[in-house]
């Protein structure tokens, strides 16, 4: 949300942080598209079913994980893909620490699907 606000200039919503995130990621998204720069795996050809070779290709057949600030598993990287891939999927993040419903612990952040 801090990002959606000092980069955009998206006004804060304190009740409801997700609504500034969410602002933030629509307008990245269309400064983006507006330099012609792709938003999607499915903008540069790749679509759903080659997410799980993505995935096995990242960690090496599903034996490894792979850590940078987190470690993530194949499965991880498969949600994340397939996130990337559709324009119909949103994520916001959530800086609480908590697991909830439809998403995942990530370095204190909670990924929402949609």
């Amino acid at each position: 949300a801090q990002y959606a606000v000092r980069v955009w200039g998206c006004e804060m919503d304190y009740v409801n942080p997700e609504t500034t995130a969410l602002a933030g990621i629509a307008a990245t998204e269309a400064f983006f598209r507006s330099i012609g720069m792709p938003v999607r795996l499915s903008d540069i050809g790749i679509g759903e079913s080659e997410i799980p070779d993505l995935a096995s290709r990242i960690t090496s057949g599903g034996t490894g994980t792979v850590q940078s600030y987190i470690t993530c598993s194949m499965q991880e990287f498969t949600d994340i893909l397939r996130l990337a891939c559709n324009e119909s999927n949103h994520t916001a993040a959530v800086f609480d620490g908590t697991v909830k419903d439809g998403g995942f612990f990530c370095s204190n952040t909670t990924i929402r699907f949609k």
